[in-house]
């Protein structure tokens, strides 16, 4: 039985085999173009890859084989494109097993023994290292059925593939040919990028790209040229900076220009415009623009091709002016005007070029209509017949002024203005001849005229540009030099001047390297080089510049080459930006960052940064300290009332700043630790554009502790000294009343005294008491309907007592009728409060007022002084607990600190607010609203 994969021998095959020990591989019939194929595939002798070390390296494990490669059969070797167990890189092709492969019908080759193979049996690589004793190998076919060579597995013993290996061996064959296929696609596409980069750069028009966002892709040499800079490196706001763009003679924005266009959709054709830059004459361009799709339709980006027709406007200018030398009388041109008149000056021929020049029609003017009087300027034409000195009233002098005042036989061309029939005028360059018939007399004249008003205006226009050039040039802030190659300044603006503190007489010649900082010199030549040879179309430099007076400043300097038309360079531009300020500006900025980072993590309040899912991103000090906090944590708020942090998050969008947001007290946690009670500050924080919120934590659980025992001990004093002081007051208002007999007069000073005191502590009390209730919201309020004047009239009748040992009057101004809804004894308690404070705070002889007005849906009572007012640093403590703007403990004034606080929680309960106003030296005037009610009839 013959040996898998062996085939029979002929007697010329064994006398081979005697010669030389083997029997090589036929070439295959397709053997030229599996040739060419293989030279398509672009892949012999091409460095080593990853993937296919990795197939032979799988084909040596599937296979338990030693030796692995992946070979390519070119005409003479076979090449192997990765191998294991093998250090050769080619055998010649007579002696590859690889090789019989190609000429197999099968797609599998197995050798079980080689030795007994009458194939291979004295094959060196059988007879000599590396003593092939078993080989196999899958073919690799590329899609077309071209056979580009095999993977192969070799064994130094004899043995055969089980039927898996077989067929994960041409498994991996196929990963081998799709490997090699991509791997020539991609290269081929590599190719086709680097010549589409090289044919745009190369390219005479402009091209630009951009990508779905606007932002700039492909900006080629030409464009580049045009706009005197790679725009690529300019944010938009900096474009008008260095150039403009025109249509029609409007600036446009860059919103209008012809690739933003292009982006929102549009399709851009034939659109002319004009780029102007500082560096460059005027270019007028026509553009071509689309929007760029993906294979589903959706806008990825927009291109744009730019075509300079500058020169193409003036060439055609120039062959108009040539096409009305030599075009004939009978030649009906739209471009040359052609009238022809007879010696009398009437019109015997008007072609259509005429038509479109003055606007008559040739039956409006032929035999009824002489140039001179209707189509020449009148002034003109008087101011030429006086150059020749001819009388215009003379027909035919008329005609020869016309003519440019030519002889009889003489050609003459000038400009002249023409009137059309609208009225208005066109320059024309107008060519005069006299006709003449065969006796060589006058017979008329023909006049050739060309509309030369684009170029007069052109002319103009380039004039005008020129001068906006100049202007710039000596009016920018910017310094601005020209520079010849080998760097010595030929012209300067007074910005440079002034910059470097140099006269102008002095900068003109003096070399750029004295300008510049020593070593700051060595890599300005290497730029201008790359300029020079057009390897870079401009640059951008930061250097330091050294003034006349020594002082060094920063600078910007951006470079450029002025070329001739032949492309060749003349001299440099340069300006110079000074960002001196700028760099000291950025320096202070890094300093102020470290300055802020030091505060943010020594600040005693916890400060921590969130994401939108509440994960701490960055906490200070303090703030890892809380609840032993680190980033990542998910912060957590609890307590009635609270929302979800998210929510909170979401709100603070509204209102983003550094200004909180969102305030609010609750209960602090991180993965679920005891709580802390905590005062939160909640603002949006952008970083990046992406959203973050700072929260400002304060610990608040020392305070909740002494705000309790405080509230314990008011509450246990207030209502322990109460009972006792009702009885001792009550007596001693009996006894000074006379209810248990005379009162010695020895004593009643000083029971008079103590009863003063003991009422003044009684006030002390009830207003703890009162504090008390409103803190623990224990209060209850009756809200009716109040008239106004009434309730103030009551409240100024109780407190009459009490302003006359302040000697102070109590009034009311009268504004009418009007009502609040509130509890009539807690409204009472609040004027009151405001009047005793009133009466306290005023000199002797002053006036106490009451004033009250009605503001929309609320009503407004007011109580003003004239006394000191109130100090602008106690303005922020006014109705705080037991505040007392003089905390001297020998001040003149007495009183518990609480009447003002427990008037504003009054206020506020009942649904209104209070404030004050304190102008400097004009008193104190303290005010609530309350809502308004319809006062009731008679009030």
């Amino acid at each position: 039985m013959e040996p898998q994969g062996a085939v029979m021998t002929t007697s010329e095959d064994e006398d081979l085999i005697s010669t030389r020990g083997f029997v090589p591989a036929p070439p295959p019939a397709d053997e030229p173009d599996r040739l060419a194929a293989l030279l398509r595939l672009e892949m012999l002798d091409t460095q080593p890859e990853p993937i296919f070390d990795d197939l032979v390296v799988l084909a040596a494990h599937i296979c338990d084989c030693p030796m692995a490669l992946i070979s390519l059969i070119d005409a003479d070797r076979l090449w192997f494109k990765s191998s294991i167990g093998i250090d050769l890189v080619e055998i010649p092709r007579d002696l590859s097993f690889c090789a019989h492969a190609l000429t197999s019908e099968a797609s599998l080759l197995e050798v079980p023994d080689a030795q007994a193979d009458p194939r291979f049996a004295g094959n060196p690589l059988v007879l000599g290292e590396p003593r092939i004793r078993f080989y196999a190998s899958a073919l690799l076919v590329g899609e077309d059925g071209t056979r580009y060579g095999t993977v192969s597995v070799i064994d130094r013993v004899p043995r055969e593939l089980n039927d898996t290996q077989r067929d994960l061996l041409q498994r991996l064959a196929h990963q081998a040919v799709t490997h090699l296929q991509t791997s020539l696609a991609r290269r081929q596409a590599q190719k086709g990028r680097r010549t589409l980069e090289l044919l745009l750069e190369a390219m005479p028009d402009a091209v630009i790209t951009c990508d779905r966002e606007g932002r700039l892709e492909q900006f080629n040499r030409t464009a580049r040229q045009w706009h005197g800079i790679d725009v690529r490196q300019l944010p938009p706001s900096q474009w008008r900076d260095h150039f403009s763009i025109y249509a029609d003679g409007e600036l446009l924005p860059p919103e209008r220009y012809p690739l933003h266009r292009a982006l929102q959709g549009e399709s851009i054709r034939d659109v002319d415009i004009l780029i102007r830059t500082r560096s460059q004459p005027d270019r007028h361009v026509r553009c071509n623009g689309d929007p760029l799709l993906d294979d589903s339709g959706a806008p990825t980006g927009a291109i744009l091709v730019m075509h300079d027709i500058t020169a193409a406007r003036a060439a055609e200018r120039a062959v108009a002016e040539a096409r009305a030398r030599l075009q004939s009388i009978i030649d009906a041109s739209l471009d040359v005007a052609i009238i022809v008149t007879d010696k009398g000056g009437v019109v015997t021929l008007f072609n259509p070029g005429a038509e479109r020049l003055l606007g008559y029609s040739a039956e409006e003017v032929v035999g009824r209509i002489k140039p001179s009087e209707t189509f020449h300027d009148q002034d003109e034409l008087a101011e030429r017949a006086h150059e020749v000195g001819l009388e215009p009233s003379d027909l035919r002098a008329v005609a020869a002024i016309a003519a440019g005042g030519i002889s009889e036989r003489g050609v003459d061309t000038r400009q002249w203005t023409y009137v059309r029939k609208d009225g208005t005028t066109r320059q024309v360059r107008l060519s005069v001849s006299a006709l003449l018939d065969a006796r060589g007399e006058t017979r008329g004249y023909v006049g050739m005229a060309t509309d030369i008003t684009p170029l007069v205006e052109a002319r103009e226009a380039a004039r005008l540009s020129n001068d906006r050039f100049r202007s710039a040039f000596t009016a920018s802030a910017q310094g601005i030099a020209l520079v010849s190659l080998d760097g010595r300044l030929f012209e300067v603006n007074q910005s440079l001047c002034d910059m470097l503190g140099y006269p102008p007489d002095e900068m003109v010649n003096i070399h750029f390297e004295q300008l510049v900082l020593p070593e700051d010199v060595p890599g300005d030549w290497e730029r201008i080089d790359q300029l020079v040879s057009g390897r870079i179309s401009s640059t951008r430099l930061s250097r330091r510049c050294v003034r006349k007076d020594g002082q060094i400043i920063w600078t910007i300097h951006s470079m450029s080459v002025v070329r001739d038309s032949n492309g060749e360079p003349l001299h440099l531009v340069v300006l110079l930006l000074d960002v001196t300020q700028q760099k000291h500006a950025n320096d202070a900025l890094v300093e102020s960052r470290q300055f802020l980072q030091a505060l943010f993590e020594h600040a005693p309040d916890a400060l921590v940064v969130l994401d939108a899912n509440g994960r701490i991103t960055q906490a200070n000090r303090a703030g890892r300290s809380l609840m032993g906090m680190v980033l990542g944590d998910t912060l957590q708020l609890k307590g009635e009332g609270v929302p979800a942090l998210p929510e909170l998050l979401a709100r603070c969008r509204a209102t983003p700043g550094l200004e909180p947001a969102i305030r609010l007290q609750a209960d602090v946690t991180v993965r679920n630790r005891d709580p802390v009670p905590a005062e939160i500050s909640l603002s949006l924080v952008p970083q990046a554009g992406i959203p973050h919120w700072l929260a400002i934590i304060h610990d608040l659980t020392e305070q909740r502790a002494v705000e309790r025992l405080k509230q314990e001990f008011v509450s246990t004093v207030s209502h322990e000294l109460r009972t006792p002081l009702t009885a001792v007051s009550g007596a001693l208002s009996l006894v000074n009343s006379g209810a248990v007999g005379a009162v010695p007069d020895e004593l009643r000073e000083m029971l008079d005294i103590a009863e003063q005191n003991s009422q003044r502590l009684m006030r002390l009390v009830n207003d703890l008491l009162d504090i008390d209730k409103l803190v623990a919201g224990k209060m209850r309020f009756a809200v009716e309907t109040i008239a106004v004047r009434p309730a103030i009239d009551e409240a100024l009748a109780a407190m009459t007592s009490y302003a006359e040992p302040y000697q102070v009057t109590l009034e009311c101004v009268d504004s009418g009728p009007a009502a609040v809804l509130g509890d009539p004894m807690r409204v009472m308690q609040v004027m009151n409060n405001l009047l005793s404070n009133a009466c306290k705070h005023s000199p002797p002889g002053s006036t106490v007022r009451v004033f009250y007005r009605q503001e929309g849906d609320e009503v407004v009572i007011a109580v003003k002084d004239e006394g000191s007012g109130v100090p602008e640093a106690f303005h922020a403590r006014v109705f705080d607990k037991f505040a007392q703007a003089d905390s001297a403990d020998d001040r003149a004034l007495v009183g518990t600190g609480l009447g003002l606080a427990i008037a504003k929680e009054l206020v506020e309960r009942m649904g209104g607010t209070i404030g004050f106003d304190s102008p400097p030296g004009e008193g104190a005037c303290f005010w609530f609203r309350l809502p308004a009610a319809r006062p009731e009839a008679g009030a």
